[in-house]
């Protein structure tokens, strides 16, 4: 009964965590950051934080150690053994096998990140940008370019997600008065942890079964160029015993005449 119910719970721990939704946010004032979140937690991808400057970094027992860590890494320090032709070739034959293997399988990896693409929900889509410029023309044509740029990203967002349409707000305007261009833009995707999980196992089953079959023909290959040059071999062999039966009876009939 106990381990029955330790069963349940950890089936249902699991549940719930696979069931955790992944968000990702993007936005942009000045400049661009990147949130990632999972469930409550919400932690910053880019840019990356600034490691905050202490007093006591600076001090002069932290210089000593600097300075004596510097020091035992120049003594440990030994001269790279420069690499051979061959360990060059094998790693670049290694890694054209690995591009190879990607560029095979780009159809698989297309279809399986489509799969996946349609579980992702974008939850909102906030663009207001006022477009201005010191020329009136060129303040028309970014406008002109801008507006359509934000059509074809809600279009590409309707086609491969599940867009929110409730939760989309485009407000883009000309300023013609001002010769600064402001813009506040943000967007938040969702998706559940199991969704992400499922296709990450698909890529790496996808990578190593296409690697097998590739290795598997390329042996294949190899069997088949061995065999012919096998068969070039005897055939060379029969033809050299061929020539030589024939200049040997060659040499015996001309004797025999002779005589």
């Amino acid at each position: 009964m106990t381990a029955l119910i330790v069963i349940s719970a950890a089936v249902a721990l699991l549940a719930l965590i696979l069931s955790v939704p992944i968000k990702l946010r993007v936005m942009y004032t000045d400049s661009v950051s990147v949130f990632a979140g999972i469930g409550l937690f919400s932690f910053r991808i880019y840019p990356k934080k600034k490691k905050k400057i202490k007093l006591r970094d600076y001090s002069a027992e932290n210089y000593r150690k600097l300075m004596s860590e510097l020091d035992g890494a120049e003594k440990e320090k030994k001269p790279k053994k420069a690499e051979t032709a061959e360990n060059k070739s094998a790693e670049a034959e290694n890694n054209e096998s690995i591009i190879k293997v990607l560029y095979g399988m780009r159809h698989t990896v297309t279809r399986i990140v489509g799969e996946f693409a349609r579980h992702i929900r974008t939850d909102t889509v906030y663009i207001k940008a006022d477009i201005s410029s010191d020329d009136a023309a060129k303040c028309a044509l970014l406008y002109g370019a801008v507006s359509q740029f934000a059509s074809y990203i809600l279009e590409f967002l309707r086609e491969f997600t599940k867009l929110r349409e409730k939760k989309v707000t485009v407000d883009i305007n000309a300023d013609f008065s001002s010769s600064e261009t402001a813009a506040d833009i943000k967007f938040v995707l969702c998706v559940r942890a199991v969704f992400l999980l499922c296709a990450a196992v698909k890529l790496i089953f996808a990578y190593f079964g296409f690697a097998e079959a590739r290795d598997a023909q390329k042996a294949l290959r190899a069997d088949s160029i061995k065999a012919a040059e096998g068969k070039r071999s005897i055939s060379k062999n029969q033809k050299y015993k061929n020539i030589s039966k024939e200049r040997s009876g060659t040499q015996n009939e001309s004797e025999r005449k002779l005589c």
